[in-house]
This record gives C-alpha cells, sequence and structure tokens, in this order.
C-alpha cells in the first residue's frame, strides 16, 4: 500500500489526520468497496438515463441523440429526461405531475450525494470532524463542509441510488405502455 503522508494543504489547512498513515489506509480499506460501488450504481443510473431518453425517440435515431447527449453531464441529461416525459405527458393528457416530481427530487439527491463521494478530499479525512467535502469562497473567506462516512452510510447511498434507478424503471416502463 501507499504510505499517505499528508502536508499542510493551502485549501484545507493542517490536517487534523488519523494518527498514522496505516490507520488511515485501515479507514480508506474499509469504506473503499462502498465508495466504488456508489461510483459503479450511479454510473448505471446515468446510463439507463441515456438509454432512456433515446428510447423515447425511433430506434434509428439512437446514434444521432447520442451525438446530443454522449457529452452532457448527469444533471443536464436528468433533466432533460424529465423535460420530454413532461412534453409526452401534457400531448397525451396523462397525469404523472407528481410521479415525475419525485423522480426529479430521488435524481437530484442521489446525484448531491454522489458528489460528495466521488470529489471528497478523502486523504484530508479526519476522525474527529470527517471528509472534506465541499469547499466555497465568498468574501469572507473559505468555508469548508466535511462528512463522516462508514460502511454503513455509503450502503445508504447505494441503496438511494439503487431505488432512484428502479422509479425510474418502473416509471418508464408504465409510461412506454401508454405511449
Amino acid at each position: 500500500m501507499s504510505d499517505y503522508r499528508i502536508k499542510q494543504s493551502l485549501i484545507f489547512g493542517a490536517p487534523e489526520p488519523y494518527s498514522s498513515s496505516d490507520e488511515l489506509i485501515k479507514y480508506l480499506d474499509s469504506v473503499g468497496m462502498n465508495l466504488s460501488r456508489v461510483i459503479i450504481e450511479f454510473n448505471a443510473l446515468e446510463d439507463e438515463i441515456s438509454y432512456y431518453i433515446c428510447d423515447l425517440f425511433s430506434a434509428d435515431d439512437a446514434e444521432k441523440i447520442y451525438a446530443f447527449i454522449g457529452e452532457m453531464m448527469f444533471k443536464k441529461k436528468a433533466m432533460k429526461l424529465l423535460q420530454l416525459y413532461h412534453i409526452e405527458c401534457r400531448s397525451r393528457g396523462l397525469d404523472f405531475q407528481d410521479v415525475l416530481k419525485d423522480l426529479d427530487k430521488k435524481l437530484k439527491d442521489t446525484a448531491t450525494q454522489r458528489n460528495s463521494v466521488t470529489h471528497g478530499g478523502w486523504l484530508f479525512s479526519s476522525p474527529s470532524k470527517g471528509t472534506p467535502v465541499s469547499l466555497k469562497s465568498n468574501n469572507k473567506g473559505l468555508s469548508k463542509t466535511h462528512e463522516q462516512f462508514d460502511v454503513e452510510k455509503l450502503q445508504s447511498i447505494i441503496n438511494d441510488i439503487t431505488t432512484a434507478r428502479a422509479h425510474l424503471s418502473h416509471f418508464h416502463t408504465r409510461f412506454k405502455k401508454l405511449c
């Protein structure tokens, strides 16, 4: 394993590290599997969103659709999929407003959770403060947000992502049957 010697950071300041690099490695090993599963599950959700966007068009247009959505980030893809659902619902007189509002919230929440995990400053994790997950700068200076992650917290994030995937899949199947 690597020896993580953390120096003072101009952004994060003096680390309040684990008492040894071995302790940090032990912590990172304990959460590593679930960290990777968050990324895998979230990427699967994003792939499904891309698939559902294409599925709302002709199969012959899939390559053309991917030419547009291929470089979009998750947030924009999710927004465009929900926009397409709203357009189709309106044109067909379908009332799925509450379901779409719930899906929108689930998708936004999973994106926020995933971002805190993937953009966390894991080598600056602290047993007392947690992992730095957000930095914001304004006229008053730099503000940092830390979050405590353990196996259970990461499993909860994985569960939220798979729940969002299941709800989206279920909705898309119902929706396609009505169209």
